[in-house]
């Protein structure tokens, strides 16, 4: 299940990392750039997800190795969470932004916490995960990109589905 969270991290982050840096202005802050990353994930955009991301992001997630550092370590996960995906029957990923928990800007620098909701379908189930993802953020050049991020959530469990009430049946009136 944190598998799950951590494949939908990354397809946002793999398509921030692969969108031009010019992708996300300055005028738009950090917060701009954390919604980029997830609408390009949403989008399955790789580009644009990669260029919300520095060279060398540093990535923390639940799928195997955990880790990733240094340049090309956005491809490296992305590879990771691929197979990941793969392995455990996860399609039709999507992640839903619920709220900034914390967003803080010190100069060039800011961190951010989202709470979010990853969906996806696993053997035709609909299924969710609440999760957090605690953002470090970098202004270069005038854009704002991620140098470093963490996936955290709960475990996924089903979409509920309002379940259709029985009919009642209606009573025959007299003489109908």
């Amino acid at each position: 299940q944190t598998a799950r969270r951590g494949r939908a991290v990354l397809l946002a982050v793999a398509a921030l990392v692969l969108a031009p840096a010019s992708a996300v202005a300055a005028d738009c802050g950090p917060m701009g750039t954390v919604h980029a990353l997830i609408d390009a994930f949403n989008k399955g955009d790789g580009a644009a997800a990669a260029a919300t991301n520095t060279d060398d992001v540093s990535i923390l997630d639940e799928i195997p190795p955990h880790a990733w550092h240094g340049p090309g370590a956005f491809q490296a996960w992305l590879g990771d969470f691929g197979k990941d995906a793969a392995a455990t029957s996860q399609t039709d990923l999507k992640t839903a932004f619920v709220r900034t928990v914390r967003s803080q800007v010190d100069g060039d620098t800011a961190y951010a916490v989202v709470q979010v909701n990853l969906t996806y379908r696993q053997h035709g189930r609909r299924m969710i995960e609440p999760a957090e993802i605690a953002i470090s953020l970098h202004q270069d050049a005038g854009a704002w990109k991620i140098n470093s991020w963490a996936w955290t959530g709960g475990v996924a469990h089903p979409v509920a589905t309002a379940k259709a009430k029985p009919a009642t049946p209606v009573a025959a009136k007299p003489g109908t």
